[in-house]
């Protein structure tokens, strides 16, 4: 299989989740937060089943990177090849 590449995480965040929130780091890493009722274990695992990244990590930053943004969700800082 190929590297994922961030459109690929985006993508599948959109269908998979209620609500997303993104952002590309200058390094060019992907802060991604999904808002959804799933364990945060079930989606670390469908992560990393369905996505081929360097680096794959939970996070929890403060202060939040989405302007406004004070909804619970699962937070991922994901590094591509």
């Amino acid at each position: 299989m190929k590297p994922s590449s961030y459109q690929d995480v985006i993508l599948h965040s959109l269908n998979s989740y209620e609500k997303i929130s993104a952002k590309i780091m200058a390094a060019g890493e992907l802060y991604i937060k999904v808002y959804t009722n799933k364990s945060v274990e079930c989606v670390i695992t469908e992560f990393e089943h369905k996505f081929i990244v360097k680096e794959l990590m939970q996070t929890i930053r403060e202060p939040t990177l989405i302007k406004n943004d004070s909804e619970n969700g699962i937070e991922f800082l994901i590094t591509f090849f």
